[in-house]
């Protein structure tokens, strides 16, 4: 069998229609390069000859830079309000099946999904029992998406902060 990296680097990234928008905005001007250490946008720089790759921010100042990124705000309140929903959907489960107050049940989704898991409560069902093999499942999945989420819309706030300093600096090493 080939190598699955080779074979990415085989194809027609010219063509390719996954990166035809960067493409489309870095012939445009919207973006002037594109920050990168892959060999797939090496191998696209290569194979068009028209974009220009950033290894090293720090040598070009001046330049507009696309992060490749997704808004972090619309998927933040969809994990939030997912987070939410299955949270509710816990706690109606626990205190309709398994007996317990609204309270109890809200901890005990609330320790599953944060995979802590003190264990002074547990299913006394069975409908119980199989009804927290698959909350935990789906709730750990999106309470590390939603953490994961909020660590990066932290550290962009932070990156954009240095990049405010760092305008600032250079503004005022021209203005001397």
């Amino acid at each position: 069998m080939n190598n699955p990296s080779e074979l990415w680097m085989r194809r027609d990234h010219k063509h390719d229609l996954a990166f035809r928008p960067l493409e489309t905005a870095l012939l445009s001007g919207k973006v002037d390069a594109i920050y990168t250490q892959s060999k797939v946008f090496q191998h696209l720089q290569e194979a068009t000859g028209k974009i220009a790759m950033i290894e090293n921010l720090a040598r070009y100042p001046d330049r507009r830079v696309q992060v490749a990124n997704t808004p972090a705000v619309p998927e933040f309140t969809a994990l939030l309000k997912l987070l939410l929903i299955v949270l509710i959907s816990g706690v109606a489960f626990y205190s309709q099946v398994e007996g317990w107050s609204y309270l109890d049940a809200l901890y005990f989704s609330g320790i599953t999904m944060a995979t802590i898991g003190y264990g002074d409560l547990t299913p006394a069902t069975t409908a119980g029992t199989v009804f927290t093999m698959f909350f935990a499942l789906v709730s750990v999945g999106i309470f590390v998406s939603l953490a994961a989420k909020i660590g990066a819309i932290l550290l962009e706030k932070e990156r954009q902060k240095t990049r405010k300093w760092a305008d600032k600096i250079r503004h005022d090493e021209k203005a001397t």
